[in-house]
């Protein structure tokens, strides 16, 4: 097994910092799913799940397959594992960005996170914890790529909210 620095980081987190992180990030998978259901656009159970689901799970059964697997084996021998993130990722992406400007609508502080972008502070809290933890659950991809952009939706540009 090689070596993982995101691990080592979440694992290095006092156990109180992760802990909030854990709560946090559960929170924000709840707001998710509330506001899914709120627009009439709900994830499913699984869905729901992968968000929680470790990266690093998947990063090792990625690797395993890839050790017993020719390269031309690998793209099917691993569409499994890779297809449902994908699926998860396209349909929770506009789903946080749904929250955060509803959220925007809802509550009055907002925060600059970036030129162009402005989050509650509720959620700019949220994401600098899960960020600054390496909170190592798919969750914290899908907030990267609702805020950087989602090449899985297509876009090469970061979000714009103001």
């Amino acid at each position: 097994m090689m070596d993982n620095p995101v691990l080592d980081i979440w694992n290095s987190q006092p156990p109180f910092l992760r802990q909030e992180a854990l709560e946090v990030g559960e929170q924000l998978v709840t707001r998710i799913e509330g506001y899914g259901a709120a627009i009439g656009v709900p994830l499913d159970e699984s869905e729901s799940s992968m968000l929680r689901r470790p990266m690093t799970d998947m990063f090792q059964k990625l690797e395993q397959i890839a050790l017993t697997h020719s390269p031309e084996e690998y793209e099917a021998a691993t569409a499994h594992l890779r297809d449902p993130m994908a699926a998860t990722v396209r349909r929770a992406v506009p789903l946080v960005r749904g929250a955060i400007t509803a959220d925007k609508a809802n509550h009055g502080t907002v925060i600059k996170a970036r030129r162009g972008l402005t989050l509650p502070e509720y959620w700019s809290h949220a994401y600098d914890l899960i960020y600054d933890t390496e909170l190592p659950w798919l969750l914290s991809y899908v907030l990267q790529k609702a805020f950087m952009g989602c090449g899985e939706l297509g876009e090469t540009k970061p979000w714009t909210s103001k």
